[in-house]
């Protein structure tokens, strides 16, 4: 199992639940937010589903998604680790954050903070998917030790990363994990 809280040096990261809808409901409907990732806004019946797999995976994986506080309890966003689908053996990481906290810092913080726990879980590979058009994010996981592999072969206008720090460079991270 992964820390539940994952802590930053300024964020608060909590296991996802049921409880966190209405929270996944204001990225789904940001049309800002998903033109960073999937490309369109889902209903708030489309994000139930997508709370419930959310809540699966840590049922069925031990790891998955995270709900991202500044301290004093204001939603910025979320992070996780979910399945590769092309190895079993592997992981990927993904974070979404609420427009008015881009620009921070907090992308990379995260980025970092999800692939030092995704470590722990000794996978083959870690890796993300991010839109090939997607500067920002693309350049927030080669800050947080990310190096291109090039295009997805499954998913095409995406390309992939894969974590490449060695153990010294995410284990060297201060653990602030309550």
């Amino acid at each position: 199992m992964l820390p539940d809280p994952l802590v930053t040096a300024r964020l608060r990261c909590e296991r996802f639940t049921e409880a966190h809808v209405a929270e996944l409901a204001i990225l789904d409907a940001d049309a800002r937010v998903q033109a960073t990732i999937f490309g369109h806004t889902y209903t708030l019946e489309e994000t139930r589903a997508r709370v419930a797999r959310r809540t699966a995976s840590w049922n069925e994986n031990g790891y998955g998604d995270y709900v991202v506080r500044l301290p004093d309890g204001t939603f910025v966003g979320c992070v996780g680790i979910f399945p590769s689908g092309a190895d079993p053996s592997a992981v990927h990481v993904g974070y979404a954050l609420r427009p008015e906290y881009w620009g921070r810092g907090y992308a990379t913080e995260l980025c970092l903070a999800i692939a030092h726990a995704a470590a722990a879980l000794k996978p083959t590979a870690i890796g993300a998917v991010v839109l090939e058009t997607n500067r920002a994010s693309r350049h927030v996981l080669e800050k947080a030790g990310f190096e291109l592999v090039g295009p997805n072969p499954t998913d095409a206008g995406t390309v992939l990363y894969r974590f490449t720090a060695d153990a010294r460079r995410y284990f060297a991270l201060p653990n602030t994990n309550e």
